[in-house]
């Protein structure tokens, strides 16, 4: 593999176009020459077979981190990878093939240094999500994201109370489940009133309000990332505004990076001009000159212009598609 002849101290690999070209003799290649890699993503390699990743795994003895979401990784093949790699403390299995036996196996202790697992939309029972969250392998998680997995939300305490060292968490959700996420607004509250000072990330999904906003602001001074997406139309007193982002922009000073894709009650999706995205842009301006990265997928061409000029130090991902609010201002 070129890339390795080329940086021989490499200790990082991750990224979609790194993953699409990777093979079992790619991966032979990149272990002679770079020994030192620490955190390998194959994150939806299509050239790659579940006994391809262990067996991957195992030529890489500085291993610490492994992605393999998206990727026909089962049980067996878990097995097989913790036993090749130990040491492993940053683990992601999201949208795999794992199931109850493999999660149980993690709960059991099976990588006795993790300390960052992604388990987000795996076919578990609640039982053994249960169980990993009481385990003591759990107690020791800094990171850890259980998105969509069967209602995140009711087990939001849980995790609350047992992984004391959190400070990363992500329990996306969409409506599409059958449940109301409008239900579990009390376990939300809960949830950070319990993580209180040591939460640094949180990503929310599709629920959430200017009353968690305040509560995330009040509880969570070093928050430094925070992501919601697609929080859609919902009645009032159920949105996130401007006035819930002014809150947590005061209240949470570390704050470097935002995603509020498609937050449809943000001034910066509104059809006026003046009251929508200049409102917005403002809000920014006033409150948000420490923000480094912000997810703005879905406003228009002109707003995100207008963000780029009054945070001109920040990075803004944007998604090519303005959609709904490809129209002209009033």
């Amino acid at each position: 593999m070129a890339l390795g002849q080329h940086c021989p101290h490499l200790e990082t690999l991750r990224g979609c176009r790194a993953s699409r070209h990777l093979s079992r003799w790619a991966l032979e290649d990149l272990a002679r020459q770079c020994p030192r890699l620490q955190d390998l993503c194959v994150r939806e390699a299509p050239l790659l077979g579940a006994a391809d990743v262990w067996r991957g795994a195992a030529r890489f003895p500085q291993l610490r981190a492994l992605d393999v979401s998206l990727m026909q990784v089962g049980d067996e093949a878990l097995q097989a990878l913790v036993q090749a790699s130990p040491r492993l403390q940053d683990l992601a299995i999201a949208n795999t093939a794992v199931s109850d036996a493999g999660v149980a196996l993690l709960a059991r202790g099976a990588l006795p240094e993790l300390e960052a697992l992604n388990i987000g939309g795996l076919d578990v029972s609640r039982q053994v999500v249960e169980d990993l969250f009481r385990s003591q392998a759990a107690s020791k998680l800094r990171a850890l994201c259980f998105a969509n997995l069967v209602n995140p939300y009711t087990d939001l305490q849980q995790v609350a109370r047992h992984c004391t060292k959190l400070t990363s968490v992500a329990f996306d959700h969409n409506d599409a489940e059958p449940f109301s996420p409008a239900d579990h607004l009390e376990d939300m509250h809960a949830f950070f009133n319990l993580v209180h000072r040591r939460l640094e990330a949180v990503y929310v999904g599709c629920l959430f309000t200017d009353q968690l906003a305040q509560t995330v602001g009040a509880c969570c001074p070093r928050l430094r990332h925070f992501g919601a997406s697609y929080l859609g139309s919902r009645p009032l007193g159920g949105r996130f505004t401007n006035a819930g982002l002014a809150a947590m922009l005061d209240g949470c000073p570390c704050l470097e990076t935002l995603g509020i894709a498609g937050c449809d009650a943000l001034s910066l999706y509104g059809k006026r001009w003046g009251s929508g995205p200049v409102a917005f842009a403002q809000l920014l301006e006033s409150k948000g000159r420490r923000l480094r990265w912000l997810g703005v997928h879905g406003c228009s061409f002109r707003a995100l212009a207008l963000l780029r000029k009054a945070l001109p130090q920040a990075a803004f991902d944007h998604d090519g598609d303005t959609g709904a609010t490809d129209f002209e201002y009033k």
